[in-house]
């Protein structure tokens, strides 16, 4: 066994949990509600989010917040041929498109590059120093190897579990759950 199989295994294990996940929508509430009343969020202008995936703590009611509050919102959207993630500024829910792989981005290329002052980090396991097991396209990895900001990810408590740590791997600065908020003051 290889660590990208044993990642493979961990990740397709959470995965399967992930779609049965009891009380999401309750979890998700909390989640977002911690979130939302930590500096960390109310002192950024600006934010990196992704547009969820169903399995996913649902992002959707956090961005339009966001933008509402006045804050400028980026979504990611990748470059599967150069392998390379940028964000691109989200400017509304009629502008999200599904790329090749049916995941959601926006129709267009305004304000590509920009480096948000918050960055909030998917993946599919964490471990409560913040380092993570993503999706397996390494494209995070590298946004966050010269990313500068501030970092954060908001998971649902069984996502903490076993992560395989590589010398490339960089871990997140917080994390939210439904039950705690986990600050690795290492990584800030």
């Amino acid at each position: 066994m290889t660590i990208n199989s044993d990642k493979k295994e961990l990740r397709l294990a959470m995965l399967a949990q992930l779609k049965h996940n009891q009380n999401k929508t309750e979890k998700e509430d909390s989640i977002i509600h911690t979130f939302i009343n930590e500096d960390v969020f109310r002192n950024a202008n600006s934010i990196g989010i992704t547009m969820s995936m169903d399995h996913e703590l649902d992002t959707r009611w956090l961005i339009e917040y966001a933008v509402g509050l006045g804050k400028k919102v980026y979504v990611p959207y990748c470059d599967y041929k150069t392998k390379q993630m940028h964000f691109v500024r989200f400017t509304s829910k009629e502008d999200i498109v599904k790329d090749s792989f049916g995941i959601d981005i926006m129709n267009h290329q305004q304000e590509v590059g920009t480096q948000p002052e918050l960055l909030i980090v998917p993946g599919v396991i964490f471990n409560e120093y913040g380092y993570r097991i993503g999706y397996g396209g390494g494209y995070y990895d590298k946004f966050l190897s010269q990313y500068t900001g501030q970092t954060v990810s908001l998971i649902f408590e069984l996502q903490l579990g076993e992560v395989l740590i590589e010398s490339h791997d960089i871990p997140v600065s917080m994390l939210i759950t439904e039950k705690r908020i986990i600050i690795n003051e290492d990584n800030q």
